[in-house]
């Protein structure tokens, strides 16, 4: 980034009663993020900032940034759950946005469609026409440098973007357990850390693997895995995110239509879910079952020894 001359300054200034971060070229007024005239180098944007609100990096030609707002507490630290593990799932350079509320990511690419941003989402993707401001405000556990984006998760985060409404509209034939107190979220790791001590660890293992075998179709073991999963999150996009990092992920993945009917497939079988604390409701189905068989034996056992008696 600090050899390319896409660099400027930006200063705030209130418009429509809105305060606003306007481009600038350091002491010839207003910049454009596209017209290229108007970048300098970052030297140049550095030995200026004293005089304006801070610098400011311009995509497109093959840089690309992602925005999300409003997803830490600038000051306890603490984010949303879930936006950690997407910022990191790019694995390219990421920083604190000026307010500290937010993050911006910055990789190589073009966006997979032509979406934006939508009203009231968190993630917004831009490969043109755009400058981003910079902070260096690095955000630990992601990479010091610009990086390629690995491989489907711009894609997972693109259709978060205007779809999130839809995917959390999914039907659900089966109302979760009611709980006591909400759970908390789990990350991507724990997730596939439960799912791998589980009592069908086996079966998770094989299809977090890519095998499809025991399966009349990789769409049916596409469906498999996402029901196992969905014992532990109920989220859409942690579940598309969870599919694409496991080696079943294919092209037919970025399928907005087949990735909605295969989570909403895997909604509809979710009945009772994972909670923190242990009982019967922490454990997967195919445990609760097996427990269930173990009670059972025992009892009839204890029942045969009293008629003995």
């Amino acid at each position: 980034m600090r050899e390319a001359k896409r660099w400027v300054v930006w200063q705030y200034e209130v418009r429509d009663g809105k305060k606003t971060k306007v481009p600038h070229t350091p002491g010839k007024g207003q910049a454009k993020s596209t017209d290229r005239e108007t970048w300098v180098t970052f030297e140049e944007a550095c030995r200026a900032v004293e005089y304006y609100s801070g610098i400011g990096f311009v995509l497109g030609d093959g840089w690309l940034g992602l925005d999300a707002d409003h997803v830490r507490d600038p000051e306890t630290g603490e984010w949303t759950p879930g936006v950690l593990d997407e910022i990191a799932s790019v694995q390219s350079y990421a920083e604190l946005s000026p307010s500290r509320a937010g993050a911006h990511v910055i990789t190589y690419g073009t966006k997979p469609g032509d979406r934006s941003r939508a009203a009231g989402e968190v993630w917004e993707m831009y490969d043109r026409g755009r400058f981003f401001t910079v902070t260096g405000d690095h955000i630990p556990g992601t990479p010091d440098d610009v990086r390629e984006p690995a491989p489907g998760s711009l894609e997972a985060i693109y259709e978060k973007i205007g779809r999130t409404k839809e995917m959390q509209q999914a039907p659900r034939a089966k109302t979760p357990t009611p709980r006591s107190t909400a759970a908390p979220d789990l990350t991507d790791a724990e997730i596939i850390e439960k799912c791998q001590s589980a009592a069908n660890a086996a079966k998770f293992n094989a299809l977090w693997r890519g095998d499809t075998s025991g399966y009349g179709s990789h769409s049916e073991a596409d469906l498999a895995l996402c029901t196992i999963l969905a014992f532990y999150s109920q989220d859409p996009a942690q579940l598309e995110r969870l599919v694409r990092q496991s080696g079943l992920y294919r092209e037919k993945w970025d399928r907005t239509d087949y990735a909605t009917r295969t989570i909403s497939k895997a909604l509809e079988h979710v009945g009772e879910t994972w909670s923190p604390g242990g009982g019967m409701g922490a454990l997967p189905p195919e445990e609760r079952y097996l427990k269930r068989v173990e009670y059972r034996r025992k009892m009839q056992a204890a029942r045969r020894e009293a008629v003995r008696a």
